[in-house]
């Protein structure tokens, strides 16, 4: 009885799908290659297991294709032959689903699979090698035990996984999740939500339709846009975000610029750097142990209650005119009045010894920011 059920099939390469191995020599190796198909119209999930490198194409017909390429030394194509035996591929069907296994004891191989497009899920996996999935509707799932992954055009979400190489996503329609544990992740365009981690390496992403999660051990993370919040960490790098919809939380532990070009609010803290941050109708509640300090004001109104301050540096703020906010502004160290400067007459300062303090409503007044810093000099601007 065939254990798979009435649907199931089983092809083993040199049964029934795979096509005679050729073989010749590349310099010093032998180099063998078993070519094997089977139509599966239907098929609607696809995983693929191998040791090597895997590329993974989407294509028009309903055919489930494969490509192995094996190399092997040998001084001979008598002792190739023996050394490589049979290509040990199986391809197994079990109703919709298709597995396909490479286990080849000669060591690492090549394979190149060709399915239909219209799968609705494509796993890959391979204990050692690159990894490369392009023209699939569905989603992708892929791991890797040592190499790169690259996904081209896939129409569906994306998960990745690499011990040590860098991950590279093209444009994925859905949701994606990225995880290398030492390496660069880089990406077009993510329709949904985008969750990339990576214990040492630069994060770079044109666009984010959802929400972003973005962690670097050491790094800088750079993403241009994105249709929520944002949360982004690293442990000493640039963090530049050009556009959020949602909040932008920012954590940089090591130093390095910070930079929000406009966002729904924002909470930046920075061991040792400047604070750049624009914000659309948010709090904004910014922090650096040393480094200047830049805050614009690009909506109406704050929502509530905001921050910002620096251990060593400028504080510049800008405030449009028809923005209410009540200014409470201390800054330490100051030798002068000009320690705070305002541009605002409803903004008064005053001296208390070495320490320069301002209160007042702009624009009948509002929700209060507070400005604390220490030596340097802050700026109360009207945004023209």
């Amino acid at each position: 009885m065939n254990r798979f059920g009435p649907l199931g099939l089983l092809l083993t390469a040199g049964l029934l799908a795979a096509a005679p191995p050729g073989l010749h020599r590349e310099g010093a190796l032998w180099v063998e290659t078993t070519t094997g198909s089977e139509s599966m119209p239907q098929v609607e999930q696809v995983r693929v297991v191998a040791e090597g490198n895997v590329t993974v194409h989407g294509g028009s017909t309903g055919d489930v294709a494969y490509v192995v390429t094996r190399r092997v030394r040998a001084r001979s194509e008598a002792e190739a032959r023996d050394a490589l035996q049979e290509a040990g591929v199986t391809l197994a069907r079990q109703g919709r689903g298709v597995r396909l296994v490479v286990n080849d004891a000669t060591g690492p191989v090549d394979l190149q699979v060709t399915m239909p497009r219209t799968v609705a899920k494509v796993i890959v996996q391979t204990a050692v090698g690159n990894i490369e999935v392009s023209e699939i509707n569905g989603s992708v799932a892929a791991q890797t035990g040592g190499g790169n992954i690259e996904l081209k055009s896939i129409k569906g979400g994306a998960d990745v996984n690499s011990q040590g190489g860098n991950l590279q996503l093209g444009d994925v329609g859905g949701s994606a999740r990225a995880v290398s544990a030492g390496g660069e992740i880089a990406a077009g365009v993510i329709g949904g939500d985008a969750q990339l981690e990576t214990a040492g390496g630069n994060i770079t992403v044109q666009k984010i339709g959802g929400a972003a999660r973005a962690i670097t051990a050491g790094g800088s993370i750079r993403i241009a846009q994105v249709g929520g919040a944002v949360a982004a960490n690293t442990g000493g790098g640039t963090i530049d975000i050009g556009k959020a919809g949602g909040v932008v939380t920012i954590h940089n532990e090591g130093g390095g610029p910070i930079e929000v070009g406009s966002s729904g609010g924002a909470r930046c803290e920075n061991a040792s750097g400047a604070i750049k941050v624009g914000s659309w109708n948010g709090t904004i509640h910014l922090a650096t142990a040393s480094g200047s300090v830049v805050a614009q004001i690009l909506g109406e109104k704050l929502m509530g209650d905001s921050s910002v301050s620096t251990a060593s540096g400028d504080i510049t703020v800008y405030i449009p005119s028809n923005v209410g906010v009540t200014i409470r502004a201390q800054n330490d160290g100051a030798s002068r009045a000009q320690g705070i400067v305002s541009e605002f007459q409803g903004v008064q300062v005053r001296m208390n010894g070495g320490t320069a303090f301002a209160a007042g409503a702009i624009n009948g007044g509002g929700p209060i920011l507070r400005l604390e810093g220490t030596g340097g000099t802050i700026w109360i601007k009207k945004k023209q």
